[in-house]
C-alpha cells in the first residue's frame, strides 16, 4: 500500500487541494456488494457523480456546467479493522472542478462555500436516492 501511495503522490496527482470522501453502507448493501462487483460499479458511480455534482454546485455551474470536470482516486475497502465483511469506498477528490478553455489549456474553478454548506449532506442524499433507485430497478 505503501508503493501505491508513493505512485500517486510522486507519479499521478496533480498539487492540488484534495479531501478524502468515504461512503460506508447498511449491512444488508455490504453483503450483496461482496458478491456482487457490477453492484460495487454502480454504487461506485452513484456515490463519485453526487460528489463531482457537489463540486460543480459549490463552483457555481449546477447542471449547466456538465463540461467541468472533478478528479478522483478510489480505493475499495473490502474489511473493516477487525477483518470483519464491510465493502466501503476510500476516495481522493481534488476540491476543485477543472474545464478546458478554447485553446486547449485546463483552468481550475475555485469553490464557494464550504463543505456544510453545499456538500455533506446534499452527497449523502443524492447518493441515497440513487442507491434506491438502482434496487428498485434492479429488484434487490
Amino acid at each position: 500500500m505503501a508503493d501505491t501511495a508513493a505512485h500517486l503522490v510522486d507519479r499521478v496527482l496533480p498539487e492540488v487541494p484534495c479531501r478524502q470522501w468515504v461512503l460506508t453502507l447498511p449491512y444488508t448493501l455490504r453483503f450483496l456488494m461482496a458478491y456482487d462487483s457490477k453492484l460495487i460499479t454502480e454504487i461506485h458511480k452513484i456515490f463519485i457523480q453526487a460528489v463531482f455534482a457537489s463540486l460543480r454546485r459549490r463552483a457555481g455551474l449546477s447542471h449547466l456546467g456538465r463540461r467541468a470536470k472533478g478528479g478522483a482516486v478510489s480505493f475499495i475497502q473490502r474489511f473493516g479493522d477487525s477483518l470483519n465483511l464491510n465493502v466501503h469506498f476510500h476516495s481522493l477528490v481534488f476540491d476543485g472542478v477543472y474545464v478546458e478553455d478554447t485553446d486547449g489549456f485546463i483552468c481550475t474553478i475555485a469553490l464557494r462555500g464550504n463543505c456544510k454548506t453545499f456538500g455533506f449532506a446534499w452527497v449523502r442524499g443524492h447518493t441515497a436516492r440513487g442507491i434506491e433507485n438502482l434496487q428498485r430497478f434492479a429488484g434487490k
